[in-house]
């Protein structure tokens, strides 16, 4: 199996410059394609699996919230892939079509991206089917749902209770994980009112053992991260994931013009780290915990995470650049 899988990750290398030729949407229509029918065939475990699945990684891996938005990645594929924990998500409670396609911008040299999808999704009802449909009957692969108020909604409160509604009895459902920071979003007016109250909404409609998470902008402002604070000491919050992409788009990164979206991949990484550094100082005496998301993609990145409080981390841009390779890279590693 150690074979197989070596030349499955080898063969991404090779077929990699074929898929940057697509846009970035129909590259992960494929890949989920590829997933499906590996799955269907009930290949997932002779071609994927490894002996890095099966010993304790350093540090917790999932994926980042938008790889796998609506359940159409079955995850036990993303099991044997090398995850600890799948994020799905952003889930709102209503359909909704995002911005048109292409929404993707890819920069192959600087191994950076920008997406401005606007929240695509089909929905909290349909996104519970699909876990349902692929929950894993020999792998307990624990699930975050990523949520957010559906765009456009004048409802936002009901909205999230809808979504809670629909999952919070699936099993293996263990996390919520509350989007505050999707830079394609509109923004909110009165912040800290708001996020009081969809906390309130989410404590009061998910189950007693599932945990709440909030994820961050690496844009924030130290008012936002005050605000933030307080607002998680106030309420049952388990800790926080730093971070989402960011409207700053660093010209040595992104050398194009485009005036939308948020980045992230190298060109986040950086700021990413600036706002998990100062969540890290004010969260020393805390219990709340810290999940690294954005430009990871090396030992390096991953251990200078953990330094400042990282107990587990997410990865998406960097696997589109790297490969599944990464996976096991990072899954690999000892202090």
């Amino acid at each position: 199996m150690e074979k197989i899988r070596n030349l499955i990750d080898s063969t991404y290398f090779i077929t990699k410059n074929l898929l940057f030729l697509m846009n970035g949407n129909k590259a992960h229509r494929l890949f989920t394609k590829f997933s499906q029918l590996t799955t269907r065939l009930g290949l997932e475990k002779f071609l994927l699996d490894n002996k890095d699945n099966h010993k304790d990684s350093l540090i917790p891996i999932s994926n980042g919230a938008g790889f796998n938005k609506n359940v159409d990645i079955p995850l036990d594929f993303l099991w044997h892939l090398g995850f600890d924990r799948v994020v799905v998500g952003s889930v709102t409670a209503e359909p909704f079509s995002g911005n048109p396609e292409p929404n993707i911008k890819r920069f192959r040299k600087t191994e950076s991206m920008v997406n401005w999808m606007g929240l695509p999704g089909r929905g909290a009802e349909h996104i519970a089917e699909n876990i349902n449909l692929y929950q894993s009957k020999e792998y307990l692969i624990p699930i975050t749902i990523n949520l957010t108020p559906t765009p456009k909604t004048t409802k936002p409160l009901e909205d999230l209770r809808k979504t809670v509604y629909f999952t919070r009895d699936l099993r293996n459902i263990d996390r919520y994980e509350l989007n505050i920071s999707c830079p394609n979003k509109d923004k909110i007016i009165n912040y800290k009112e708001a996020l009081k109250e969809q906390i309130e909404v989410i404590e009061s409609e998910k189950r007693n053992k599932q945990k709440i998470y909030l994820k961050v902008s690496p844009d924030l402002e130290e008012k936002d991260i005050e605000d933030i604070l307080e607002t998680m000491y106030n309420h049952n919050i388990e800790g926080l994931t730093t971070t989402n992409t960011t409207t700053f788009h660093n010209s040595e990164y992104i050398n194009l013009f485009l005036d939308k979206g948020g980045a992230s991949g190298n060109a986040l990484y950086q700021k990413s780290l600036e706002t998990q550094k100062k969540f890290y100082e004010k969260l020393k005496d805390s219990k709340l915990k810290i999940i690294a998301c954005g430009g990871i993609n090396s030992k390096e990145r991953l251990i200078e995470r953990i330094n400042y409080g990282a107990s587990e981390i997410q990865i998406f841009t960097p696997l589109i650049f790297k490969g599944p390779r990464l996976i096991r890279e990072l899954r690999n590693i000892s202090l």
